[in-house]
């Protein structure tokens, strides 16, 4: 038997809508190049990361790194959760 942990997922706005809607348009204002970019780094690390699940919105209180894209953010973020075995 496997037991299974789950980590959560600190995701600005932008990716935070990517994943839940498969909608990455906010990379278009990037520019082609840098926007081709950003979304091989965001779906190889979307790919290491597995399922994500929508858990809640929660304000982290100073400033913090989006896990998926490394933007820096200020405030509020959204938390997503997956599932590891250990």
């Amino acid at each position: 038997m496997t037991n299974k942990k789950t980590i959560e997922t600190r995701l600005c706005g932008s990716c935070a809508c990517g994943v839940a809607n498969d909608d990455w348009t906010h990379l278009d204002s990037m520019g082609q190049e840098d926007s081709d970019d950003a979304m091989a780094r965001i779906a190889g690390t979307m790919e290491l990361m597995g399922w994500l699940s929508y858990s809640r919105s929660k304000d982290f209180g100073g400033y913090w790194n989006c896990e998926l894209c490394d933007q820096v953010e200020i405030g509020r973020g959204e938390i997503f959760t997956r599932e590891v075995s250990e």
